[in-house]
């Protein structure tokens, strides 16, 4: 059960570490890119509500698990 488990959680994991670690990438640059691609995206789900929930949706049961 535990290898099935963990197989299972593997690439939730992977995915949201890479989010975080593209997160915390995004906020240590000073590159003007980046700031403006981060301004973007964050008015994106700011103004865009089923993207918004969609992302909670995902933050708090990711895949539907």
């Amino acid at each position: 059960m535990t290898a099935r488990y963990e197989a299972k959680r593997r690439g939730d994991v992977a995915s949201r570490t890479a989010g975080v670690d593209l997160l915390n990438r995004s906020l240590l640059t000073d590159a003007a890119p980046a700031l403006a691609l981060r301004a973007l995206a964050l008015q994106a789900v700011k103004r865009v509500a089923p993207l918004r929930r969609l992302l909670m949706r995902e933050g708090i049961a990711p895949g539907g698990l």
